[in-house]
């Protein structure tokens, strides 16, 4: 998908927000001029007419609208749809783009023109003070708000609980008995942390599971399990079919019937599962998903499995303890600006000889690799398997090792790995 196609869905999802709520349609002319949406397309001159409204304190509706625009662009405002929008995190994302494809679209512009100019007689100082100047202006050019009141902190607090209450807001909760205090707010971010095959990508997937089932965009990247890996851990979990009979007897999972009814009840209730292969992958790769799953809807989830092996473009030269501190970091970012919650898998650092023994349970100073993955997150979850006779049936401890907003906790489920269900 190119530039231009994401910032064309942009422009269209801030036109429909604007006609779903005064508020936003508000906040929209505060923040963009018709020139921010990208030349000649239909959405600049809806926008434009947005504004002549606004600006009258006139009702803002597809009729109203439609008035003020050529008849050639009623086929286009008519097909927005303002239901498509359905957060503050939403609509502020798309308001972003719009907006820095229109910065970038300015100075692309402005190295035009300084090309232009340097071949014609201008002098060398000219030229250099006119680009800092219009780069300057350009860059400036970002809608800054000073410190809020508390009555303004209290209204917004109070319009997310309303928006908590009518459902346009979904929390993430983890859909086993005992940890209801661990809640996740869109933007917030949480590490799930374990030994290998101790089960951390069986929790990570079922939780997964549950949220998909539950209308939510669920995105499930693994940088380690292949796609039929991963397919066959859903399956497990889903219809109850031990992976190792999916392997030793070749099974197909077209129509199995356990399967079509967790699609159906995904279907039904909103929600969507992506699951994705990235050996190596890097946060570009990563960033290339969510912008295909933001142009058809956002994503409200992100499960990355696990960080330790992902690639980190922005630093690929460094020690992994920074890559992992800067993917840390961008995690957090993306969070917040898209409106999801992020979940990052982690290793975690390998037992020493006497903690092998004692069978020591870890502790969030076990994260491997990098403080920010302490620090950065909301929630910081560690699992570990306790010793017992059975090699099929494990108990695994979930500590809930941080929760910045509400309490620690510490519970123990059973595991069967054949079925990969949790008890």
């Amino acid at each position: 998908m190119t530039n231009l196609q994401i910032a064309r869905i942009a422009e269209s999802y801030v036109c429909a927000a604007c006609l779903r709520s005064p508020q936003w349609g508000s906040e929209a002319v505060r923040a963009l001029k018709s020139a921010d949406f990208a030349p000649g397309g239909v959405y600049g001159r809806i926008f434009q007419a947005i504004e002549t409204l606004v600006g009258l304190g006139d009702p803002v509706d597809h009729i109203s609208v439609g008035n003020l625009i050529p008849d050639t662009d009623t086929n286009d405002l008519m097909m927005l749809d303002p239901s498509i929008v359905s957060s503050d995190f939403t609509f502020r994302a798309h308001l972003k783009t719009v907006k820095e494809a229109s910065r970038k679209r300015r100075l692309s512009s402005l190295a035009e023109k300084v090309q232009d100019e340097a071949r014609n007689s201008g002098t060398s100082k000219d030229i250099a003070a006119d680009i800092i100047l219009r780069a300057n202006e350009i860059m400036a050019d970002e809608p800054r708000r000073g410190g809020t009141n508390l009555e303004d902190a209290i209204a917004e607090h109070d319009n997310f609980v309303r928006q908590l209450a009518s459902c346009e807001i979904v929390p993430v909760y983890l859909p086993f008995p005992g940890l209801g205090d661990v809640i996740l707010y869109p933007g917030n971010q949480a590490v799930i942390g374990a030994h290998t095959t101790v089960g951390k990508s069986a929790f990570a997937l079922h939780t997964a599971i549950d949220s998909a089932i539950n209308g939510q965009r669920v995105l499930f990247i693994s940088a380690e399990m292949t796609m039929v890996e991963m397919v066959q851990r859903l399956a497990s979990d889903v219809c109850g079919i031990g992976i190792g009979l999916l392997r030793q007897q070749n099974t197909c999972l077209t129509n199995n019937p356990h399967l079509e009814d967790f699609k159906a009840r995904v279907r039904s209730s909103g929600g969507e599962l992506r699951i994705r292969y990235m050996p190596g992958g890097t946060e570009i790769d990563i960033q290339r998903e969510l912008d295909a799953m933001q142009a058809e809807g956002g994503t409200d989830l992100l499960f990355v499995d696990y960080i330790q092996a992902l690639t980190c473009k922005a630093k690929e030269n460094a020690r992994q303890y920074e890559q992992i501190g800067y993917l840390s970091r961008w995690f957090r970012k993306q969070g917040a600006d898209r409106g999801m919650v992020v979940f990052i898998l982690s290793q975690l650092s390998r037992p020493g000889k006497e903690d092998r023994y004692t069978n020591k349970r870890p502790t969030i100073w076990d994260l491997k690799e990098c403080g920010n993955l302490e620090n950065d997150p909301d929630v910081v979850i560690l699992l570990h398997k306790e010793k017992t006779a059975s090699y099929t049936n494990w108990n695994i401890a979930v500590i809930v090792a941080k929760n910045r907003n509400g309490s620690q906790a510490e519970m123990v489920f059973s595991f069967d790995s054949r079925t990969a269900k949790w008890s």
